[in-house]
């Protein structure tokens, strides 16, 4: 007569957890490098984004109702601003007044720079308020101009408005 033993109970189950170990490592393992390759491509479209935007201003003046005037353009030819996108900042002799564009407006078709893109290649022209400002003809300001989404790269200055 044959006898025929089975596994014992207790080794049974320790092969069975040491089965399971080994795949909740392996798909753990996986698991994280599915998620941090994925971080990666995403920083590198975000950071790749910003590559092109690039902005230049020009023919700064004051209005008649104490605003600085100022052509704002769209240097890149393949970034697109969205609307409520930059921030300017206007010094004169130390004094200070930081404006958000959605205080500045399209002159010429009165459309709040907030709610519009500037395209490649487009020029706007601008103001913002210079209150607390002397500004009379020639009296010195710098207007710094710069993009909330690209502040580093997206950034401009006139120093020489009068």
């Amino acid at each position: 007569m044959i006898f025929k033993k089975a596994i014992e109970p207790l080794i049974a189950t320790i092969l069975l957890v040491v089965v399971a170990v080994i795949l909740v490592t392996i798909v753990l393992a996986w698991g994280k490098n599915f998620a941090n390759d994925g971080l990666n491509k995403t920083n590198d479209v975000l950071n790749d984004s910003c590559d092109a935007a690039t902005i230049n201003i020009s023919g700064c003046d004051y209005s008649s109702d104490g605003n600085v005037i100022f052509y704002l353009r769209n240097t890149s030819s393949t970034y697109t601003f969205s609307g409520g996108d930059f921030q300017a900042n206007i010094t004169q002799d130390g004094n200070t007044s930081a404006t958000a564009f959605n205080k500045v407006v399209y002159l010429a078709a009165g459309t709040d720079v907030a709610t519009t893109a500037l395209g490649p290649g487009q020029t706007i022209v601008a103001k913002a308020a210079a209150t607390g400002f002397v500004t009379t003809a020639g009296t010195k300001v710098t207007i710094n101009v710069r993009s909330v989404t690209c502040p580093n790269i997206a950034v401009s200055e006139m120093s020489s408005c009068s």
